[in-house]
């Protein structure tokens, strides 16, 4: 047997590997995450009728979007909108006419993130129920643009 490890440069510690098991043998496995899946947090909520901020960035900070779900019933001429907005600015994430039920769901692969102070914020427009579903990391303010930036980015 042969022992092998993987050293960090910059602090000179064993990076740890896991135990597992496979066809009955034993061995050890460098396991890999990205940060969305170690530190992300998520929130829904069910609206009518209203505008409702569902997530917020903590002080000075951003967000990054990871996933939405949004689902309805069916209410001819309802408008669900999901949008980035620190209430002077606005960017739509999306527009969904309720026509027919809704029932979405998608995993952003992209930098999907807002900017300083912008939240996401869910605007119902008739008296239907809809649920908004968002995976996100809380982004700090070293990493966080302002808007003219952020603007200028995307």
């Amino acid at each position: 047997m042969i022992r092998a490890y993987l050293i960090d440069l910059s602090t000179g510690k064993v990076i740890t590997t896991e135990p597992i098991t496979h066809s009955d043998e034993k061995g050890r496995m460098l396991l890999v995450t990205d940060e969305p899946s170690a530190h992300g947090h998520f929130k829904s909520d069910t609206y009518n009728n209203e505008t409702a901020t569902l997530v917020s960035p903590e002080a000075s900070g951003s967000l990054l979007v990871t996933d939405m779900i949004v689902s309805s019933r069916k209410k001819v001429g309802g408008i669900v909108t999901v949008q980035f907005t620190d209430g002077v600015n606005t960017v739509p994430i999306v527009d969904l006419a309720a026509d027919d039920p809704i029932q979405i769901a998608h995993t952003f692969k992209g930098r999907v993130r807002g900017w300083k102070d912008a939240f996401v914020q869910v605007i119902i427009s008739d008296a239907f129920n809809t649920t908004v579903y968002i995976g996100y990391l809380q982004l700090p303010p070293e990493v966080t643009l302002g808007f003219a930036a952020w603007d200028a980015e995307r």
